[in-house]
């Protein structure tokens, strides 16, 4: 089959409700089936990692999600063929469900009921709301038998609760005042305690913490967001979403947002559903959860019943048909029920995600400078490494261990196709959000303890930010199969963050760096303004000196004192360098100081052992500057932000 230039692509979009979070679009070429594997797709057939894009994002940079699924596309009568033999490890599981439906009859009673104002939905209907589905009703389609009674099973992803996956978390609940136009502020008499989106909350002081996590700090209001001295934004009434920092007299509403910080101590896989399979809500429109509460004024209970193929191979398409009424008012709907693959092979993982170092980062402060972190993200958990101050090359030198990772894929496919990790570098500010400077994603290895152990070494990889290439990170992922087998001994511990294996990470030695900051050239304005005092500052390692500041670039480019020279620790082996982060500072007034430029530039050009220096210096004419272990001085350049030339020293670091 050879693919026609009129076929479209596919479509696979992310969705919550009628809301389109992220979408990808794939070329129907790639997952195009053929019996010649010449001709066939690469993609056909195939579990692969899919990135989506966030449709309502216009810098480019956010990620709508990703997405690990196979598709196949090809002729029906085909179909049997993937089924049988790319998918033999799938069972595919067919479902009739309907929603059984309730209010409570008054507040606080414990007694519920089907009917009352509050009583939107059937008494069974879809999980919408929208279409009456009694269980009497369903008739199985063709190809298809009901296989036993209905049963209550409540929905997996309620257990999920906002912390799933992660080790730190923010509980937060908004505090709501209102008045009267010339009043005074007082408590809102409807909801005082609301959530980001305005739907009643829990009351502040009865948040508990979960089993298994400790609060870190009190609870405090939010003073990182666009809100007054007290954490305050008004806006004229409830439900409009405009809000301002500044109070004004047509102010009618006004919230501020409390946030209290927990971490995970231990995890405890726990059953978060009741006995009967019920979820709550405060309306039916709103979210639902496993554990009640006090706000919530409906529940509702997933039925299912299962359906078997009275077929082998691939059944037909099962569309499920609904009766309603008697006699003349009958009326049939049709509805698809939910389909599911289990797979019938599960295993159980480690990852553990060896972050050293990262290098050529963007400057996200004024000061020429970030102060990054990385956030690591694999299959459905998500953990970050410590902050570092004022780097552009951060060394976290930690690993990250996602523990008790299940995958569905047999041991072959996931030794060939192993799930991505997606690891983002940010830069972390004291107000606001933090900012993005960069994405990868990285394959771990598979590694089966029983059939013995190679530390995987650490490798570069390029980090992205959008279509741009931004900075390397220096890591290595490796993914412990764990069924009954002994896992290697668990990385060596700094306070409570492990550190990267002493056989991965690279070899330091004491390293000097010695520069010649001679001067500046051909710089034109910045900012509309002559650079007249700069200053030049080297950073690499965690490491940094500043030269003297110049009393004049226009009376005398050079600096006084050229020679700089300092220690920091650096691997021995070229491949892992750091990088020498160069700034370029003006000093504009008596407290004023601007960011120029700033460069970044690999040591390993201008590496040279001691022995090797010495010998050079001894074969050097007394007057040149091989005598003291230089080279050319215009032998880095670069273009500086505004439009004209920086001409900075060579440097030359001895080992």
């Amino acid at each position: 089959i050879e693919p026609q230039a009129s076929m479209p692509d596919i479509f696979l979009w992310l969705m919550s409700g009628a809301k389109r979070l992220g979408y990808t679009r794939i070329p129907a070429s790639s997952v195009l089936f053929s019996h010649n594997e010449a001709a066939k797709g690469p993609l056909s057939g195939v579990f692969s990692t899919f990135t989506l894009v966030n449709p309502d994002d216009e810098t480019g940079f956010d990620l709508g999600g990703v997405v690990r699924c196979a598709l196949w596309f090809g002729r029906e009568d085909e179909a049997d063929h993937w089924w049988q033999y790319q998918q033999s490890h799938l069972s595919l599981t067919v479902y009739a469900e309907s929603y059984e439906n309730q209010i409570i009859s008054a507040p606080g009673s414990g007694k519920w009921t089907q009917k009352g104002i509050l009583m939107t939905r059937p008494a069974f209907s879809d999980a919408d709301g929208r279409l009456a589905l009694e269980k009497e009703a369903f008739t199985a389609p063709y190809g298809w038998n009901f296989a036993g009674d209905w049963i209550v099973e409540p929905d997996p992803s309620v257990q999920y609760e906002a912390d799933a996956g992660h080790s730190q978390f923010n509980e937060e609940v908004f505090e709501v005042q209102v008045r009267i136009p010339g009043g005074t502020w007082i408590q809102a008499p409807a909801n005082p305690w609301q959530d980001v989106r305005g739907d009643p909350a829990t009351t502040r002081d009865e948040i508990t913490c979960p089993q298994g996590w400790a609060w870190a700090d009190v609870w405090t209001y939010d003073l990182q967001r666009a809100v007054d001295g007290e954490g305050w934004e008004y806006t004229v009434q409830s439900g409009f979403m405009s809000w301002s920092p500044q109070e004004k007299l047509y102010h009618l509403v006004r919230r501020r947002r409390w946030v209290r910080e927990r971490r995970l101590r231990e995890r405890i896989i726990k059953d978060t559903q009741s006995s009967e399979g019920w979820e709550y809500a405060p309306l039916f429109n709103l979210q639902f959860h496993a554990i009640e509460r006090k706000i919530d004024l409906v529940r509702r209970r997933r039925w299912r019943r299962p359906m078997t193929a009275t077929r082998e191979g691939l059944p037909p398409t099962p569309t499920l048909s609904v009766k309603s009424g008697d006699g003349k008012d009958a009326i049939t709907q049709y509805a698809c029920p939910r389909m599911y693959v289990v797979s019938k092979s599960q295993h159980v993982y480690q990852l553990r995600a060896h972050l050293y170092q990262a290098r050529d980062l963007e400057a996200g402060d004024k000061s020429g400078f970030s102060d990054p972190y990385a956030v690591v993200c694999f299959y459905n958990a998500t953990q970050q490494t410590e902050k570092l101050s004022a780097t552009l090359c951060p060394t976290w030198d930690q690993t990250l261990i996602f523990d008790n990772v299940k995958l569905a894929d047999p041991l072959p496919h996931t030794n060939q196709n192993p799930p991505q990790a997606v690891v983002e570098i940010y830069d972390w500010d004291a107000r606001g959000a933090p900012e993005f400077l960069g994405r990868v994603f990285c394959s771990p290895t598979v590694i089966d303890p029983s059939q013995g152990y190679e530390p995987v070494g650490l490798k570069w990889f390029k980090l992205e930010k959008g279509n741009i290439r931004q900075g390397e990170l220096l890591a290595s992922f490796e993914l412990f199969l764990k069924d009954n087998a002994e896992l290697p001994e668990m990385p060596p511990t700094r306070g409570s963050n492990y550190m990267v294996p002493f056989k991965v990470r690279p070899v330091l030695q004491k390293t000097r760096v010695e520069v010649i900051c001679w001067g500046l050239r051909n710089m034109s304005t910045y900012e509309l303004q002559s650079v007249s005092r700069p200053t030049i500052e080297f950073e690499c390692g965690g490491q940094r000196i500043v030269s003297a500041k110049m009393t004049n670039l226009q009376a005398n480019p050079n600096f006084d004192k050229p020679h700089l020279t300092f220690d920091v620790q650096n691997p021995r082996s070229l491949f892992y360098l750091l990088h020498l982060s160069i700034v370029e500072l003006d000093q504009e007034g008596p407290a004023a100081t601007s960011i120029v430029e700033h460069i970044s530039s690999t040591l390993r050009q201008h590496s040279a052992s001691t022995s090797s220096l010495q010998h050079r210096q001894d074969k050097a004419p007394p007057d040149s500057l091989e005598a003291f272990g230089l080279t050319d001085p215009n032998g880095f350049a670069s273009t500086s932000s505004n439009g004209g030339s920086a001409s900075s020293s060579t440097l030359q670091h001895h080992y």
